[in-house]
């Protein structure tokens, strides 16, 4: 699939976000993938709104287990989205959108 510069395949990512367009075949239509994707707009919305509640929110993964876990699977999962060993502000937001699928799932609570 095709959208503006970027090409996404389900080989490479089962489910994305991108340009405010969530894109999710069938047979990855899971709570935790849906959950994901669309907390990607709901992340960038706090991102832009409430630096505040963004900032708690990386707080509250620091502090857990289950939190590191997801901040470790990030940085070696998207090393464009680390700098210096530390997350982007991108990868951030894939950290807490990874946290809430896995929470939406029932995995983490």
């Amino acid at each position: 699939m095709e959208l503006g510069n970027t090409s996404f395949n389900t080989e490479s990512v089962p489910a994305f976000y991108h340009n405010n367009q969530v894109v999710i075949p069938d047979n990855y239509m899971t709570s935790e993938v849906a959950f994901h994707e669309f907390g990607h707009a709901f992340i960038d919305a706090i991102t832009n709104e409430n630096k505040a509640l963004f900032n708690n929110l990386k707080s509250q993964l620091q502090g857990s287990i289950s939190g590191n876990k997801i901040i470790d699977e990030v940085k070696k999962n998207y090393p464009e989205l680390v700098k210096d060993n530390q997350l982007t502000e991108k990868g951030w937001k894939e950290a807490i959108t990874t946290a809430l699928g896995k929470v939406a799932d029932g995995q983490i609570t």
